[in-house]
């Protein structure tokens, strides 16, 4: 074989080897960017992932919370007209709209947070106030009268609702209703 021949063996084989290496580096680049591409998508998915569990944690944080809280309403022994609605319970009751009714007039009150046991919205009640007159009256009058009360001078009842929305510490809405029926034989005595 002659030098030329090698020469250009050499050429061709170092051609081919050169090609061969372009080749390897082009795989290797789109195999590093397939790479890095997937390391991408795993973070995100890991993340993705994360996210899941800190909402599923969430949830299951919600529907185990304790919610120790309910509503007693009552009339101030103090005052009459005057309505108080307290928080009863341990558990704090967040964003508290309420509103009470007294023979179709209504009031609301409101609060960013209860959290003590007994903590108390309070409502007045101008037609409460003139119906406890209205009775103290009546029972005053029937006690001067020199007839006895034939007819017994019933007070008919009154109706008083409650509602209540509010939220547990962990956002869980929560809602207490309740109907009663009152009147204000509690401030006279018998």
């Amino acid at each position: 074989m002659s030098d030329h021949a090698i020469a250009l063996a050499g050429l061709i084989a170092g051609a081919v080897g050169a090609l061969a290496a372009v080749i390897a580096l082009i795989y290797a680049h789109t195999a590093h960017r397939q790479s890095v591409e997937a390391n991408d998508i795993a973070d995100e998915a890991s993340k993705l992932a994360r996210n899941a569990n800190d909402i599923a944690a969430r949830g299951e944080a919600r529907e185990t919370e304790p919610d120790d809280v309910f509503w007693e309403g009552d009339w101030d022994p103090l005052q009459p007209g005057r309505y108080s609605l307290r928080k009863r319970g341990d558990a704090a009751a967040i964003n508290v709209r309420a509103q009470v009714s007294y023979s179709g007039e209504k009031q609301t009150a409101s609060s960013e947070c209860m959290s003590a046991d007994g903590a108390t919205l309070t409502f007045r009640f101008d037609r409460a106030l003139r119906d406890y007159q209205r009775e103290y009256s009546q029972r005053d009058n029937a006690a001067n009268s020199p007839f006895p009360d034939v007819t017994g001078s019933a007070v008919l009842p009154r109706s008083v609702e409650e509602r209540v929305e509010w939220l547990t510490p962990q956002g869980i809405p929560k809602l207490h209703r309740n109907t009663s029926f009152t009147n204000f034989s509690m401030y006279f005595r018998s």
